[in-house]
Formats: C-alpha cells, structure tokens, sequence
C-alpha cells in the first residue's frame, strides 16, 4: 500500500500547502474579520512556520540545526587546541611531546556527533 507514495512528492505537496496557508494566515492577521481572528491568525503564523522550517529541513532546503552546533562545536574546540599550543610555546615545551595526545583527541571529536531530537 505505501508503494504508491512519493516521498518526495508528498514532501512537496506538503510544502505547498504549508506556504499557501502562511500566506493566507499572513492575509487574515493583517485584515482580520475581529480581534480573536486576528490573535489566533497570529498564533497559527507561528506554528505553521515552525511546521514548515521542519519540512524545508527533512527536505534538504535548509540546514539542521545539530550541524550548525556540531560546527560551533568544532570551531571552539579548534580554537581551545590553538590556545593551548601557544601556552606549550610560552613555557617552552616542545609541542611534539603533545601531539599525539592532542592527535589522539581530535580523531575521538571527529567520530562526535550531535544527535538533536529524533535526528541521529
């Protein structure tokens, strides 16, 4: 039965319709019939933008936010290991005496990953 699904048509069609209600719910918030429409246009602004960041996500059109973080992630860590080797240069020990350890470090944060949500 689920042979006859497109998963990236239905994707598709989901964006869609995501896109076509924001623009509604955007029409209906600036030009509200009274004020509870207008509050609750608002609100449905807010979750059907969040539902359509989640679908553009699975889609490939916007980056996961774990990679964002695991990259932070990588960035302070280098930047921590250069601090560190310009401490080593001021006390005069020979980096060559840390480098395997620092080596050994870096190919353990290299088999890291940041697991956000269901999202392994």
């Amino acid at each position: 039965m689920l042979d006859q699904f497109n998963g990236w048509e239905l994707l598709a069609r989901i964006i869609r319709a995501q896109l076509a209600a924001l623009d509604r719910l955007e029409q209906l918030a600036a030009n509200p019939d009274n004020t509870a429409a207008g509050v609750g246009a608002c609100r449905a602004i807010s979750s059907t933008g969040a539902d359509l960041i989640d679908s553009l996500i699975h889609a490939g059109r916007l980056p996961d936010p774990s990679e964002g973080y695991e990259l932070r992630l990588r960035t302070e860590t280098t930047e921590m290991v250069r601090a560190v080797h310009r401490v080593i240069a001021q006390l005069g020990i020979p980096s060559e005496r840390l480098g395997p350890a620092i080596e050994a470090q870096r190919a353990l944060a290299e088999r890291v990953r940041v697991v956000n949500g269901n999202r392994p």
